[in-house]
């Protein structure tokens, strides 16, 4: 039979015969596109060196002159995301130019790309609730911020159930605990708080446990309130928390570690603040209402009471009032610390 190429009597087909012409063709049109797109092959290559230089040009910058951390940050972010863009084109850009073909490409795209997030949340969460938290700097950092938020909320939430601290914003309790608390240890058998020993402040239990006991007025020895507190409770001068001057004697049972809002704190803290100084003067205008002679005093009597109280301030060894006791003799209200009378006959 006759070769492919060629007719049944030996010579080339008409096809065959024109291949030739066809190639130089070809050849004659790929060198006229490539004269007239020629740029595009020297624009790529200046991109490609341009990015292989970045690596060295960063590499100079890094050891010559470093940035600032915030302006590193603001670099590794935007690096960061310029990798996640290219990722997410290579990814589905080949999706997205068959979508035409059908919608449910898109959709299956758009469903994958949802539950792929979420499975990555998930698992990121429980690596960081199982103990992982602190696999590297940024988690560890953001786990402690979280223990510490946490603990001062608790201590917040446990303030404001006072009198003395329930008109303070969340803000101002904040600062309070971060700017005026110290931490503090305590082994088995230490007296934390008493008229002689320690702060007179206000002590949130870390941890431990604590044994306060409580003097009544009057009351006999063997009657005193024994309370046992424990993690998370809070103590302290009885005038700030009760609003009434008891004595108490805090002592440490176990190895403890508290929280310390010291007495000084509070005292600025009434000086600083209006809102405290009102609160405390309308608790004193109530404890006068103890008084027999002033129990049946209409509400808006209280209140000019609680406008006209002014706030004062003493050192230990300070004397307060001395002379003879009159109608004109000031009404005393102690809102913190304690004080000593004497009387003498004459």
């Amino acid at each position: 039979g006759a070769r492919r190429g060629e007719s049944s009597r030996g010579h080339p087909s008409p096809d065959h015969a024109s291949r030739p012409r066809r190639r130089v063709a070809a050849r004659h049109l790929m060198a006229a596109e490539g004269g007239r797109d020629g740029p595009l092959v020297f624009e790529s290559f200046y991109w490609g060196l341009l990015s292989a230089l970045s690596l060295n040009i960063g590499s100079i910058i890094g050891v010559s002159c470093l940035p600032s951390m915030k302006v590193r940050a603001i670099l590794m972010s935007f690096g960061g995301g310029a990798l996640l863009f290219a990722l997410s084109i290579e990814l589905f850009g080949n999706v997205l130019n068959r979508s035409s073909e059908s919608k449910a490409v898109i959709v299956m795209m758009i469903c994958f790309a949802v539950v792929g997030g979420c499975l990555f949340a998930f698992l990121n969460w429980a690596l960081n609730s199982l103990g992982a938290g602190i696999r590297k700097p940024s988690t560890t950092k953001l786990r402690f911020s979280r223990l510490r938020f946490l603990l001062m909320r608790r201590l917040a939430m446990r303030l404001w159930n006072i009198p003395f601290f329930a008109v303070l914003s969340w803000e101002e309790l904040k600062d309070l605990i971060q700017y005026g608390m110290y931490k503090a240890r305590f082994v088995a058998g230490d007296t934390i708080m008493s008229d002689e020993v320690g702060d007179k402040g206000i002590f949130f239990i870390l941890s431990g446990k604590v044994s306060a006991q409580i003097f009544g007025q009057g009351t006999p020895p063997e009657e005193n309130e024994v309370h046992e507190l424990g993690p998370n409770q809070i103590f302290g001068d009885m005038t700030v928390l009760t609003g009434s001057y008891l004595k108490c004697i805090a002592t440490a049972t176990v190895p403890t570690k508290v929280l310390v809002l010291p007495g000084h704190e509070v005292a600025r803290l009434l000086d600083v603040n209006g809102a405290v100084r009102s609160q405390v003067s309308m608790l004193a205008v109530q404890r006068l209402q103890q008084v027999a002679e002033m129990k049946n005093l209409p509400e808006h009597i209280l209140a000019s009471l609680s406008s006209r109280c002014a706030l004062e301030s003493h050192k230990a060894g300070d004397v307060i009032f001395e002379g003879s006791v009159c109608a004109v003799t000031p009404v005393l209200c102690i809102v913190l610390g304690s004080v000593e009378l004497s009387y003498k006959e004459g």
